[in-house]
């Protein structure tokens, strides 16, 4: 990530990381909410780096947006 004044220039891999972090942090809030204990929930956000399955067609790129 580089900044440059008061724009921040993120590339995608960067952006991926964001995004898989934001659904990770929304994952976790919800099960605490219903009471999981937080020292219970582990997590870990990939982005594209770990794809279950090919990413070759639109099936492929949905079933790896998974939480």
């Amino acid at each position: 990530m580089r900044q440059y004044d008061s724009v921040v220039d993120f590339s995608p891999e960067d952006f991926n990381i964001l995004i898989s972090d934001s659904r990770v942090r929304s994952v976790v809030n919800v099960l605490i909410e219903k009471g999981v204990p937080q020292d219970r929930v582990v997590t870990k956000a990939n982005g594209e780096t770990k794809p279950r399955v090919p990413t070759t067609t639109p099936e492929g790129r949905s079933a790896n947006r998974r939480v």
